[in-house]
């Protein structure tokens, strides 16, 4: 028998925890396991401080039991409300497990396959790409090898439906074709989830509640924002460099991919559940074939990691990795204003959740490696200064790259037309509107709600400003000028590697209906019928 569960309870100053560890065997393993968990909270206090997160939950499992579950700090920045192993928190792509495990679910059934065309079962599925739209698979929409990038602002703040976006995608240029490298992206898990709920009959919602949820007693799990009071808050950094509370991500037609609201030990069930192969409380939910599936490694992702991580692929719904000699299956997840992170090494029958309510920072990574190297024995890592020291030289790239672009800046260069020619109505077909508009101190833009100031930057480029948004607070507009009808189109380099998308000026006179979709294009030189 090994350690029995320890739950954290709320203390009365911030970061502060009484654990009670209940030993059920004397044995020197189970004793510096109990040591470990001991130490946890104290950990915790340092890291918070050192990265700014004003609250967080972590659970362990060991084997088929949660030897940990507690909080640290509170819900909100400046409030008294302590965070509890319940509290619920915004998990961003950890959504990507729950939603593969699900489909592998649909194969146990016999009503999917990992290898038949998604139009099986989604006949209006189509992508630029003719042999893509063809021939893509659930296993490859869940393992991010369509060639389609993120293009997230198609979605982000946007109000389409999960449906509405299968409409979207032949607009949509993709980097690579099909399998031909990794490529992440969170539009094909909408459509993974949008196929869960076609195959069951119901949505993918629903199928997840009843199929996951409800047999694993994960109740405080959802896919909405939650109304309680005791929910964790997200937060944010501004352009200050103050820590302020951000609204409440709202996943919607994305929700398959970073929806999910859920609590660290609501999160531990569902990896007793991968770790025991798909058997909760004697019960079979799901294959053991269907987990192994989900955590084999699918395509390779080209990028050389650290010494402990060197190699990682990813799976269906998880990254594959090998950590320190050790199998290591694991997504992060970030939402507005929330860094989550789950971690499961397979043969150690280990796992770990850390939840955290603010954006962009390295505790989860901190926190999960300290306890899988003393849970497994592993000389001693300081992951604190070696993360806080990563951390440093990607901010040292990212304020490069920002100070080049300011570079480029010269109000000096003349716009070609007056302010007032600018504003007018804009849509991509895929992107959405774009409204441009004049007020007193200048140009103003709207785009899904979220709207900012535009300043000029150099002749007809402006630096569009979205100060509520966390995932494109800003980014340069180029307007297309006809010397007979004026200002015509505004483009912008929404992601990188992709040509700029272009925003088409509506006239007052022009249909509301955009252009018909681009025909597919084949691949390869194939000619293969649409």
């Amino acid at each position: 028998m090994g350690l029995s569960i320890v739950r954290a309870t709320p203390a009365k100053r911030i970061g502060c925890l009484t654990v009670a560890v209940v030993l059920s065997a004397v044995s020197a393993t189970a004793a510096d396991d109990a040591e470990t968990l001991a130490l946890l909270p104290h950990l915790a206090d340092e890291v918070m401080v050192r990265w700014g997160v004003p609250g967080m939950s972590v659970a362990v499992v060991r084997a088929d039991e949660m030897v940990f579950a507690g909080g640290f700090g509170v819900t909100r920045t400046g409030g008294d409300e302590e965070v509890t192993a319940d509290t619920v928190f915004g998990v961003g792509s950890v959504t990507k497990p729950i939603t593969a495990l699900a489909s592998a679910m649909l194969v146990d059934d016999g009503r999917l396959a990992w290898d038949e065309p998604v139009r099986t079962w989604l006949p209006d599925f189509r992508v630029q790409n003719l042999h893509t739209s063809q021939h893509a698979t659930p296993r490859d929409l869940l393992a991010h090898r369509t060639g389609l990038p993120r293009h997230d602002l198609v979605w982000y703040g946007s109000d389409v439906s999960r449906a509405g976006l299968l409409d979207r995608l032949p607009y949509l240029a993709s980097l690579y074709d099909l399998r031909a490298d990794f490529e992440y992206t969170n539009l094909m898990y909408a459509v993974a989830g949008l196929l869960v709920g076609r195959v069951a009959g119901s949505t993918y919602e629903e199928f997840v509640g009843r199929r996951i949820f409800e047999p694993l007693d994960m109740i405080a799990s959802g896919f909405s924002p939650p109304t309680d009071d005791g929910a964790a808050r997200p937060h944010a950094i501004d352009a200050n460099g103050s820590l302020v509370e951000v609204p409440m991500f709202v996943g919607g037609s994305v929700a398959p991919a970073a929806g999910l609201y859920t609590s660290a030990s609501d999160l531990a069930r569902f990896l007793q559940l991968v770790l025991s192969r798909g058997v909760r409380h004697g019960d079979r939910l799901v294959s053991e074939s269907g987990v192994v599936e989900t955590l084999t490694p699918q395509v390779a992702v080209r990028k050389l990691g650290p010494r402990e991580i060197p190699i990682t692929n990813y799976g269906l719904g998880w990254y594959i990795s090998v950590y320190r000699g050790h199998l290591y299956a694991w997504h992060t997840g970030a939402a507005d204003g929330y860094n989550a992170y789950v971690g499961v090494l397979p043969y150690d029958d280990l796992a770990v959740v850390v939840l955290s309510n603010r954006l962009d920072h390295q505790a989860p990574e901190v926190i999960s490696r300290w306890i899988f190297d003393r849970f497994l024995g592993l000389p001693g890592i300081d992951w604190q200064a070696a993360l806080t020291d990563q951390d440093r030289r990607v901010r040292e790239v990212q304020h490069d790259a920002e100070m080049r672009l300011e570079a480029l800046a010269d109000p000096a260069e003349p716009m070609s037309r007056p302010l007032a020619d600018y504003a007018g109505e804009y849509r991509n077909p895929a992107y959405g509107d774009l409204e441009i508009t004049l007020q007193e101190d200048g140009l103003a833009g709207s785009f899904h709600g979220l709207t900012g100031p535009l300043r000029h930057w150099r002749g007809d480029l402006f630096l569009f400003e979205l100060p509520r948004s966390v995932i494109a607070p800003s980014f340069v507009i180029e307007f297309a000028v006809d010397a007979e009808t004026g200002v015509v189109a505004a483009s912008s380099p929404l992601q990188r590697d992709l040509e700029p998308i272009v925003f088409r000026r509506i006239r007052p006179d022009a249909t509301l209906e955009g252009p018909s979709p681009p025909r597919a294009q084949p691949s390869g030189g194939e000619n293969i019928p649409d």
